[in-house]
């Protein structure tokens, strides 16, 4: 399984790979995953991260993100309408969610803030463009369920307003980083559900926070689920 974010551009990131002349950069995660950045523009860039299945072997998944990748090259210069798309998943509600319009609330009394909006995949943004610690990033992923499963040590289970959702401590460099992701159309389902039962494709809701530890990421996931349910 894969998803396909937007993300930060990082120049430095894994080992260069060309494709006629078009750098992919490609990372591996001893064969739990491999990441492949393709840069987008001087900020953004589109990240292809593929998985493993739950409980499956680890394997060598580079050579299948460099094919996404490479596949996604001719892409890049086109902007199309998710409503108009024929591909299954692509014209969502989730899609149709500006995650920036969550900083009408959060941005308040915040007259430093610097944001870049990655619509319709998610927004990135620091409350005080001079803290590192405030920097927040928004992704929309499509995926299965066992992302809200517990899984990993020191991943804890919740729920944000209905929805199941599980948060881990301590993901980045900094001591009080969180990543919290919310199944925004998913019902919680047992450990042994989820292994003898089939894999639920669900669309999540994964907010990465620099600072502030989980409560941070618990109150912008609470405000962009709000805003999803007035969706309709």
């Amino acid at each position: 399984m894969f998803r396909k974010p937007i993300t930060r551009n990082q120049p430095g990131f894994g080992t260069p790979v060309d494709v006629n002349g078009t750098t992919i950069r490609v990372a591996d995660a001893g064969g739990e995953f491999c990441s492949a950045h393709l840069q987008f523009d001087d900020q953004q860039a589109v990240a292809i991260r593929v998985f493993t299945a739950p409980l499956a072997p680890r394997a060598d998944l580079c050579p299948e993100a460099i094919d996404i990748a490479t596949a996604s090259i001719p892409l890049l210069g086109v902007r199309p309408s998710r409503a108009g798309s024929t591909n299954a998943h692509v014209d969502t509600r989730l899609s149709r969610l500006d995650a920036c319009d969550v900083l009408q609330t959060l941005g308040q009394g915040h007259p430093d803030l610097d944001a870049g909006g990655l619509n319709p995949w998610g927004c990135w943004f620091r409350l005080d463009r001079s803290d590192e610690s405030t920097q927040q990033q928004i992704a929309f992923l499509r995926a299965t369920d066992s992302h809200i499963g517990k899984g990993m040590s020191g991943d804890e289970l919740t729920e944000i307003d209905g929805f199941p959702a599980k948060y881990l401590a301590g993901t980045g460099r900094y001591s009080a980083s969180c990543e919290l992701m919310v199944g925004i159309d998913a019902q919680r389902r047992t450990k042994r559900e989820r292994i003898t039962g089939p894999d639920i494709d669900i669309e999540l809701i994964r907010i990465n926070t620099t600072g502030g530890g989980c409560d941070n990421a618990k109150a912008t996931a609470t405000e962009l689920v709000r805003l999803y349910k007035l969706l309709g």
